[in-house]
């Protein structure tokens, strides 16, 4: 008797890990009626055309996280399907996870999701950045939330004066043909991970922009920029990149010129595959250069010193050749 219990509940948790278990299942190639790859029931995936076409489901939302890889579709009527991954193992789409009533779509690079009915089909568009702009530029404001940065008086720290420089920096820039994107909008904390893996994902150039501090003399000020020497594909080097910046910077807000300087310390330039430079706008620690970064005029002309900067950069590719 005793056996036969311990048979019985075995078999009932056997039953309880499959029930609670999510399915994992490998996308086959699928019958003839249907668009590429099967993901659920009428929803497929179409490699060439990068779209995920949604058949009798209708989109109601889609949210994109920060990353641009990873996208939330909402269903205005229900799936009703099993919780299971589907990889799919595409150079773009890399698999999906069906919840229900929601489906999580994840990119193996950033894209940008887009629901579209044109009458006869309905379907989520992905298209990279890279296809849309000319140049991708990941602008980073430096540190954030407990991540204070440079400390002055205990009531003046670097990360909201390096956030309020890009904010002003996104809500001046217009031009068209450049994809400006911001690592943080918003009073957060970002792991330089994030930054530097966001820079190589999706961008052609990054600029993470700083402000200074010597603790050693008040007198120090200056605008200095750094890069790490390493190869890429871009037009410019790093060091170019920082020429540009240093420039654009020092020249517009009239600081001392210290230059662009090679740097082997700073991890988010160590780990960046694409050119990349900080900006280290001026000093915190000089009590001039300080009342010029809390004069809400001065960080407008920084922003629009890198404005400058960002406007003088070569297009990482030339769309108008890649389209006629």
């Amino acid at each position: 008797m005793y056996i036969i219990k311990v048979i019985s509940a075995a078999l009932f948790m056997l039953f309880l890990s499959a029930a609670l278990t999510p399915t994992v299942i490998c996308a086959a190639e699928p019958p003839a009626q249907t668009r590429g790859l099967s993901i659920a029931d009428s929803v497929s995936y179409d490699p060439a055309l990068k779209r995920i076409y949604t058949g009798l489901l209708t989109v109601s939302e889609i949210k994109t996280n920060y990353f641009y890889d990873e996208h939330t579709v909402h269903f205005a009527n229900s799936a009703n399907w099993r919780m299971r991954r589907v990889f799919l193992r595409e150079p773009l789409l890399r698999e999906a996870l069906l919840l229900g009533d929601h489906m999580v779509i994840r990119c193996e690079k950033g894209c940008f999701a887009e629901y579209i009915e044109d009458g006869e089909n309905s379907y989520i568009q992905l298209t990279e950045p890279k296809e849309l702009y000319e140049t991708v530029v990941v602008i980073d404001p430096g540190h954030g939330k407990e991540d204070y940065g440079a400390v002055v008086n205990r009531t003046v720290f670097e990360k909201d004066i390096d956030l309020d420089i890009v904010l002003r920096l996104l809500e001046a820039f217009e031009n068209e043909k450049i994809l400006l994107l911001p690592t943080r909008t918003e009073e957060k904390y970002v792991s330089l991970e994030y930054r530097f893996r966001l820079a190589n994902k999706v961008g052609d150039y990054f600029i993470s922009v700083h402000n200074n501090v010597d603790e050693r003399s008040q007198n120090t000020g200056g605008t200095i920029t750094y890069h790490h020497n390493h190869e890429t594909d871009a037009p410019i080097t790093s060091r170019e990149l920082a020429e540009i910046a240093q420039s654009a910077v020092a020249g517009r807000l009239q600081t001392r010129d210290r230059g662009a300087v090679n740097s082997d310390v700073y991890r988010i330039l160590l780990n960046s595959k694409i050119p990349t430079a900080l900006v280290e706008v001026m000093f915190m620690s000089n009590p001039g250069e300080l009342a010029r970064l809390e004069d809400p005029a001065c960080r407008q002309e920084i922003a629009l010193a890198l404005l400058d900067a960002i406007n003088a950069l070569p297009p990482a590719r030339n769309l108008t050749a890649r389209t006629s």
